[in-house]
């Protein structure tokens, strides 16, 4: 399958990037995640998925376009050779209609500007949430013995050391561990229902094997 198939099938699974009816449509933080998850699943940075897909749609939407004026004019579609892409892509064009085909995109673009950028401070959030960096002001020693007076004085002058401190792996761990479950998330609802409860038992049955076993 080309990459441009794996994305076109990965972002499908993700109603919140382009259903834009949706609350969720205009939720950064939720679109950030399902970013993640695509990326994921493709195997292909997020940026570089943003703007695969970017170009996807946008010839999508040049294709639907030259469409309905072929219709509108009366040319048979027969005449014109069809895009590669245009049935598997075809989830979009409900979406597509209901913001109109004859717009003009200028508005969609700087929209889009804004969102991207929101959901970049989003991502760059998430990213460093799991790095908690404390200034700790002070001598350099740890539990030595008490200094003296003097000493006092001139750590509070301009010689003062400065030492940083990183915590919060667990945080990035709970990351990683989220993101490998966003990746399952496609596969598991393609699932018919009796295998999808199946296989949601097992994997309760294996994490509780692994924590109390």
């Amino acid at each position: 399958m080309q990459m441009a198939d794996r994305i076109i099938s990965a972002v499908s699974d993700y109603p919140e990037l382009y259903n834009i009816t949706l609350n969720s449509y205009r939720d950064s933080q939720r679109k950030a995640r399902a970013w993640r998850a695509v990326s994921l699943q493709v195997e292909m940075p997020v940026d570089d998925c943003r703007n695969k897909w970017k170009n996807l749609r946008d010839t999508f939407v040049k294709f639907k376009r030259a469409e309905q004026q072929r219709r509108a004019s009366g040319e048979l579609d027969i005449h014109k050779k069809t895009w590669m892409h245009s049935r598997s892509m075809s989830f979009l064009t409900p979406f597509i209609q209901a913001k109109g085909l004859q717009g003009d995109t200028t508005d969609d673009l700087e929209e889009e500007e804004r969102e991207r950028n929101r959901e970049s401070a989003t991502e760059g959030v998430d990213d460093k949430s799991a790095y908690i960096i404390h200034e700790i002001e002070g001598d350099q020693a740890d539990d030595e013995d008490a200094p003296s007076p003097d000493t006092v004085s001139e750590s509070n002058g301009p010689s003062r050391k400065r030492r940083w401190q990183m915590d919060g792996m667990d945080g990035l761990e709970d990351i990683e561990d989220e993101m490998f479950f966003f990746s399952l998330l496609p596969y598991l609802r393609k699932l018919p229902h009796r295998k999808k409860s199946a296989v949601k038992l097992k994997i309760h049955q294996l994490l509780h094997e692994a924590a109390f076993q």
